[in-house]
């Protein structure tokens, strides 16, 4: 199975780079933003251990959201966005919420009451920030190809009208060629 499919068709750009990129970068942000205690480390290894989880985390949310957004613009056209943008917000709100209960109850009984909170917060976050740029980047592309589509009508329109002038034109050029013909 792949998990990036449907790069451009349902996302309006290849994202291989920004989910390569955007995981790890949200991975290192969400502690920092969400768990300032967890950079009191005195070595990598310590360090790794605190992101590694995060990591996971935020690749199961980025990945999960990502097929969310994916599944609904397949389900509703683009006639229909204001039915899609509601039920897509309930989802990924509802997958979110899914994720950082499972996370928490695997998390150790330590760390939960640090989890609680901050752990939503944090996994909702990441939630709003993926959707959003998938969302902004979507609204980009569309109002490209509805502008892309309206100069190609303006185009044929005005190629139509010089095809109508060429057809009017055409038999009174050869009318009166011939009027001129037969006076002289």
């Amino acid at each position: 199975m792949n998990l990036i499919p449907d790069r451009s068709k349902y996302l309006g750009f290849d994202d291989r780079i920004t989910v390569l990129l955007g995981i790890p970068a949200v991975s290192f942000i969400i502690p920092v933003l969400f768990f300032p205690a967890t950079f009191g480390h005195d070595t990598l290894l310590e360090f790794c251990e605190d992101w590694i989880p995060g990591l996971i985390f935020s690749t199961i949310l980025w990945i999960g959201n990502r097929r969310i957004v994916i599944e609904f613009r397949k389900r509703y056209s683009t006639e229909n966005e204001r039915k899609r943008i509601p039920w897509m917000v309930v989802t990924v709100i509802a997958f979110t919420s899914l994720v950082n209960f499972i996370g928490f109850l695997v998390t150790p009984e330590e760390h939960r009451l640090e989890m609680q909170g901050s752990g939503f917060g944090g996994g909702l976050f990441i939630t709003l920030f993926i959707v959003s740029i998938y969302e902004a980047i979507w609204a980009s592309y569309r109002l490209r190809s509805v502008t892309v589509e309206s100069e190609k009508l303006k185009r044929a329109g005005v190629q139509s009208q010089l095809n109508l002038l060429k057809s009017q034109v055409n038999p009174h050029f050869l009318f009166n060629s011939l009027n001129t013909l037969v006076s002289i």
